[in-house]
């Protein structure tokens, strides 16, 4: 019991100073694309991840989780680079749905600020629009407290400022 004890109390102590001393977030030799940060809106996380070989990058996953007022929150994904790839929206307008053998899920394109985008709504999940933005990736909206019309203004926002994005070291 004794040697339990102390082994909890060591791996603890070893995590706190590994956190403390030893990871100091994401250092990248490469630039990075920052997402701009909306005014009435608030990071609360944001992960930085290289999609890489061993040999080259394909490219950037970066996702912020971020809120405004209590209770509307939304999480935006930025994928750039060759390994994710330009997303594919169809031409024309198509609305349809998963069922009988999904969970319900509907999904649509439309058009936000002349770029082409699909809107999926998961009963469950909450909904989500995607949209290529050329030379910058793609972006992706989600969000289980945002309305529709919510969701699609915030992402008309986002491309609205896209020439103001600019990449930079994550340092």
């Amino acid at each position: 019991m004794k040697t339990e004890k102390g082994n909890l109390y060591f791996l603890v102590i070893t995590l706190f100073f590994c956190n403390t001393f030893c990871c100091h977030g994401p250092c990248y030799g490469e630039d990075v694309p920052i997402i701009p940060l909306l005014s009435e809106w608030e990071i609360i996380t944001e992960q930085v991840r290289e999609l890489k070989t061993e040999k080259e990058n394909l490219g950037w996953y970066i996702q912020q989780e971020i809120k405004s007022q209590p209770h509307k929150n939304a999480k935006v994904i930025l994928l750039t680079g060759s390994g994710p790839g330009e997303l594919y929206v169809p031409s024309g307008n198509i609305s349809n749905n998963d069922r009988p053998i999904g969970f319900g899920a509907e999904y649509s394109t439309l058009e936000i600020e002349g770029l082409r985008a699909v809107f999926e709504n998961y009963p469950y999940a909450g909904m989500a629009v995607s949209i290529n933005i050329p030379e910058k990736g793609t972006l992706t909206i989600e969000s289980r407290t945002l309305s529709r019309n919510a969701i699609i203004a915030l992402a008309g926002k986002y491309i609205l400022t896209m020439n103001t994005w600019i990449y930079n070291n994550h340092k």
